[in-house]
């Protein structure tokens, strides 16, 4: 256990997020804090405050441990028992996380930086720590406010712009996963830097060719509106009705609030033969679901994604992508070479998924050779 009245040094992080080292989650913020411990600076002294996603009572609560992941050694502390994964709430999750950092104050330990991903947490963090704040924002400036938003914060949407403001003044640095967001935040302070995600070359070996593929279609992401996966199931319908001996395949990684809807859904366009909902899964196992898979959709609702992850990932992994127009917002995708941007239309995704079968796999590789995770995790804290 940390002695909370030692100063960790002038190398040392707090980060605070709803997160569970043994709990991996769906999500970008999830992944990115895994890859900050893989791959950041190994001799910054980092602790972690988060959540106890097991069964209940499976750790005690306000109490420092010592974990280890990816060969990096840790100390983390739950401060409210959630699953960090699942969207089921009464309660906003930071809510209950921001009661546990006020319920045990006592137990943080000083360190040179703290660090918070979500606005609420970020101030409180920065009203109740001393230390110099890092603000990392993963969502463009509507991506949570917006009407298709699961978030608590879209009901009292001009107080979460006005906390966030406030945050990213205080800040030391902000990055942010949005270039375009990217431009409104470096208003409010300076030291904000526009951030890609990345993909782990670790988890990814170069194992696909462009060899031909199969009909097979992959979604990865959380079952909630905001990823319109009903859009995914729709475009299935269409291409099993052009071609109803074709052999295609949806598997649809992920879980939540929509799971039984959806389940529904597939059932009444008669494609429940031709889907699979696989459920939630760890990182290693969703590169073994793209390592099999040909395409991968992307269906979110335009405005709602930061630069998302499993975009990344997928393209690494030698996909072809099919997304709709505002979800990629780091521009990967060229129409016609590793993917296709298109509207929410279900007939007009069908189209571009049967044309994407062409595609090369070398050349979605090498769209994103740039952003592998030992480059761009350095890069997150040099300046």
């Amino acid at each position: 256990m940390f002695n909370t009245t030692l100063d960790l040094g002038a190398r040392s992080r707090l980060l605070i997020h709803k997160f569970d080292p043994e709990t991996p989650a769906p999500g970008g913020i999830d992944t990115c804090i895994r890859g900050i411990i893989k791959y950041s600076d190994p001799d910054e002294s980092l602790a972690i405050v988060g959540v106890e996603g097991g069964p209940s009572g499976r750790r005690a609560l306000g109490t420092w441990r010592p974990v280890e992941l990816y060969g990096r050694r840790f100390q983390f502390m739950a401060v409210a028992p959630l699953d960090p994964g699942n969207q089921v709430r009464r309660l906003p999750h930071s809510l209950r996380i921001g009661a546990g950092l006020v319920r045990y104050k006592g137990q943080l330990p000083k360190a040179a930086y703290v660090q918070t991903h979500r606005a609420d947490l970020g101030l409180l963090a920065s009203t109740i720590l001393s230390g110099r704040h890092d603000y990392f924002i993963h969502t463009q400036e509507s991506g949570i406010l917006g009407s298709e938003s699961d978030s608590f914060w879209k009901r009292a949407a001009p107080v979460h712009r006005s906390v966030e403001k406030t945050v990213v003044k205080r800040a030391h640095r902000v990055r942010v996963f949005n270039p375009t967001y990217a431009e409104r935040v470096k208003e409010w302070n300076s030291a904000t830097m526009a951030s890609p995600t990345w993909w782990d070359p670790e988890l990814i070996p170069e194992r696909r060719t462009d060899s031909p593929r199969g009909r097979n279609l992959l979604w990865v992401g959380r079952l909630e509106q905001p990823k319109v996966p009903s859009l995914a199931l729709a475009a299935l319908s269409r291409l099993t009705e052009a071609e109803p001996t074709a052999g295609w395949k949806l598997r649809m990684v992920g879980a939540g609030n929509l799971e039984t809807e959806l389940r529904r859904i597939a059932k009444q366009m008669g494609v429940s033969e031709h889907v699979e909902f696989v459920g939630r899964l760890n990182p290693h196992e969703v590169m073994d679901e793209m390592a099999r898979a040909s395409i991968l959709l992307m269906t979110s609702v335009a405005g709602y994604e930061g630069f998302p992850r499993v975009l990344v990932e997928g393209l690494a992994n030698g996909l072809s992508a099919v997304v709709t127009e505002g979800a990629d917002t780091g521009s990967l995708v060229a129409d016609g070479v590793n993917g296709y941007r298109v509207t929410p239309d279900a007939s007009e995704f069908a189209s571009r998924i049967s044309q994407a079968l062409a595609l090369s796999a070398t050349d979605s590789r090498r769209s994103v050779e740039h952003l592998s995770a030992p480059r761009v995790v350095r890069a997150l804290y040099e300046r």
